[in-house]
């Protein structure tokens, strides 16, 4: 009779257990669909919105995890075995982009005597995807025909304002020889549509490799590793 009474006993616990497990991801996996639903609403995504977002996946697991004794129960420990792995790797995937975060802290190298910074309008309908934009950038020679090249930074900064949708416009702050801007001594000064003076450059004067700065909807970028960094 005791022992049919233990047997009954701990079944309840272990179901009651089960239930508590089921209400608790309920809970987690809820308060983390507005984490979803937040990150999904941004027009375009940075990389600390990434790293936000592996936080919240990881607080969300941990939740689950830290929210009660589940080792009482042999079912419920091995089945939650496969959420401490994926929390486990979702933890070491955050230490290792956190680690290469901080060891670029990249600056500006210095210009030589006989470069200067050129700032190039670029184009990408994808606008809303840094991905895009990287593959833009690491061909970056083969996407500037019939691009704008302007020889100051506030000139393309306003045309680009004055677009209706900004969403696809950008521009990037390049280091060119001097001697691969082109002079026509027959030709006259080219301008844009608001009069703003345009240079005109050699086909190799533009390598990715010598990308100072991307600049889309106010943000800046550093380009390394055909990686966009955001500028802190």
């Amino acid at each position: 009779m005791a022992t049919g009474l233990a047997k009954n006993a701990a079944a309840t616990n272990s179901d009651a257990l089960k239930q508590a497990l089921i209400d608790c991801v309920k809970q987690e996996k809820a308060d983390f669909m507005q984490v979803i639903k937040a990150f999904y609403s941004q027009g375009q995504r940075t990389r600390e919105d990434y790293l936000a977002l592996t936080d919240a996946l990881i607080e969300a697991m941990n939740g689950v995890l830290n929210a009660n004794d589940w080792d009482d129960s042999l079912f419920l420990r091995n089945a939650l075995k496969p959420l401490k792995k994926i929390r486990d790797e979702a933890v070491a995937l955050k230490k290792e982009a956190t680690a290469t975060m901080e060891d670029k802290q990249i600056t500006l190298r210095d210009l030589a005597e006989d470069e200067m910074l050129v700032y190039i309008s670029i184009f990408q309908s994808a606008g809303d995807s840094l991905r895009k934009w990287e593959l833009q950038l690491s061909s970056l020679r083969s996407h500037l025909l019939g691009r704008p090249v302007y020889e100051n930074e506030a000139d393309v900064a306003k045309v680009i304002r004055q677009k209706l949708v900004q969403t696809s416009e950008a521009y990037v702050i390049v280091a060119i020889k001097k001697h691969d801007v082109e002079n026509f001594a027959y030709q006259a000064n080219r301008v844009d549509r608001c009069g703003n003076p345009l240079l005109t450059l050699k086909d190799t004067a533009v390598k990715p490799e010598n990308i100072f700065e991307f600049v889309h909807q106010g943000r800046r970028y550093f380009f390394v590793d055909r990686k966009l960094i955001p500028r802190l």
